[in-house]
């Protein structure tokens, strides 16, 4: 559903790593300051087996980095999964992933990280980095836990009390509910603790001024950004930390003018080189349509150039269909006609969702510059201007694609898409001499001639 690239987290998690060694081979190496004990800890393996399988190797003392420690073999007559899967059930023993109250719990019961068990003997600069590796392993264990819990958390329905009587189960179902609301609030705060923690020790993160670091730690604590799905948020935060991009501002809006119909939205506001455009998310997407993510949308502001960008007031992700498909259906004579996007003189650039998966994202880069199109001629052009528009259409003599042949308005915006994305390119100059007259008129509207 989305682009919002799967990039990793700032700092990657030791957890997910390790469980793909044990996994794939027989042995793993130790890294810089792990003992035996923080081996078994990183990589979710009883302590005693691996004690057992590395009979000559201390169990407490810092290994030598690179020291290989033979993992042992699962047991195929186990009822617990081998590790390694990618599941939940790796820290609790079940094969379904627990609810948000089952996950506070068990990470509840996680030892938090210690020095308790090192030889006294041990310099303290050792121990102190032994701590660091622990510390480093325990939130990348709890942060899978917390982040697999919110992703795959359902909320109760009222429907799971039908055997009690309507009022009791009412109040059963609220009580619930509530409950739920806040187990959910409490992972996701957990989440961002360990993101920061994380953040925090990035050179990335560190080498942003001070005020941008705010931002993004403010943007991460955010209730709004944490309800986006997870991939959305590690994409964002990459981003801001190569200085793609900053959301600035996150903020609820009720019954926001969707062109699909007022619905509550979340506003992010995107700063792109100090320019800023707001972008409405629906509040309760259908989960039967796609749509674009955050991120996506983003990216594809950053792909425009800054005098496209700044022609646009707002971008709205609409949580339905435009209304008047029907109408151009009719009017471009496309049966079943679905509009992807629409943009016009107000400056509002409006994406619908799709039913079979969201177009890529160069598909929505260049429909962002096509509906800047529409921007462009919407404010710019009166009848004089579409006569001298319709004039050079005619004389160039050439299409510049099928889609520009529904009306001069879309010939006007399919010509701007390709303007703007060839000019200052080698592509430029075959472009001008097939299409002169549209490019010259352009020329004179984006001063780039």
């Amino acid at each position: 559903m989305t682009r919002i690239p799967s990039t990793p987290p700032p700092v990657e998690p030791l957890l997910a790593h390790s469980r793909d060694a044990v996994s794939r081979s027989a042995a793993i190496l130790s890294q810089h300051g792990e003992s035996l004990a923080d081996v078994a800890l990183r990589t979710g393996t009883s302590e005693a087996a691996l004690r057992d399988a590395n009979p000559t190797l201390p169990p407490f003392d810092a290994l030598p980095p690179g020291t290989r420690v033979s993992t042992p073999a699962p047991t195929p007559d186990s009822d617990v999964p081998p590790r390694g899967d990618g599941g939940i059930h790796n820290y609790l023993g079940k094969l379904d992933t627990p609810s948000p109250r089952e996950t506070l719990d068990a990470i509840d019961d996680l030892p938090e990280p210690n020095i308790r068990d090192l030889p006294q003997q041990l310099p303290d600069e050792d121990k102190q980095q032994i701590l660091e590796v622990r510390r480093i392993a325990y939130d990348a264990k709890v942060l899978e836990m917390a982040e697999a819990a919110l992703e795959n958390a359902e909320p109760p329905q009222l429907s799971d009390y039908s055997s009690l009587p309507p009022g009791t189960a009412q109040a059963e179902y609220l009580m619930a509910l509530a409950q739920y609301q806040s187990d959910v609030a409490e992972l996701r705060d957990i989440v961002a603790d360990i993101r920061q923690r994380q953040l925090e020790a990035d050179p990335e993160f560190q080498a942003l001024p001070a005020e941008q670091q705010q931002a993004v730690l403010d943007v991460l604590h955010d209730p709004a950004f944490q309800s986006l799905p997870m991939e959305q948020q590690q994409a964002v935060m990459a981003a801001m930390l190569t200085g793609e991009y900053y959301v600035t501002g996150v903020s609820t809006v009720e019954g926001h003018g969707f062109s699909s119909g007022e619905a509550d939205a979340v506003q992010f506001d995107i700063t792109i080189d100090g320019q800023t455009t707001p972008v409405y998310l629906p509040a309760e997407p259908d989960p039967a349509l796609d749509y674009h993510g955050l991120d996506e949308v983003a990216d594809g502001l950053v792909s425009l150039p800054a005098q496209s960008r700044e022609r646009i007031e707002r971008v709205d992700v609409n949580p339905g269909a435009n209304p008047s498909d029907e109408y151009w259906a009719e009017e471009y004579d496309s049966p079943g006609f679905r509009s992807y996007m629409t943009g016009g003189a107000e400056g509002i650039v409006s994406i619908f969702p799709s039913e079979n998966g969201t177009p890529s994202q160069e598909s929505l880069n260049g429909g962002l510059l096509h509906e800047v199109g529409h921007i462009v001629e919407g404010q710019d052009f009166g009848e004089e201007e579409w006569a001298t528009w319709e004039a050079a259409m005619e004389s160039d003599g050439q299409s510049v694609s099928g889609y520009a042949d529904n009306s001069r308005d879309e010939d006007f915006a399919e010509t701007y898409k390709l303007y703007m994305s060839v000019i200052g390119t080698p592509e430029e100059a075959a472009a001008r001499e097939q299409y002169p007259e549209r490019f010259e008129i352009l020329d004179q509207i984006t001063g780039n001639g």
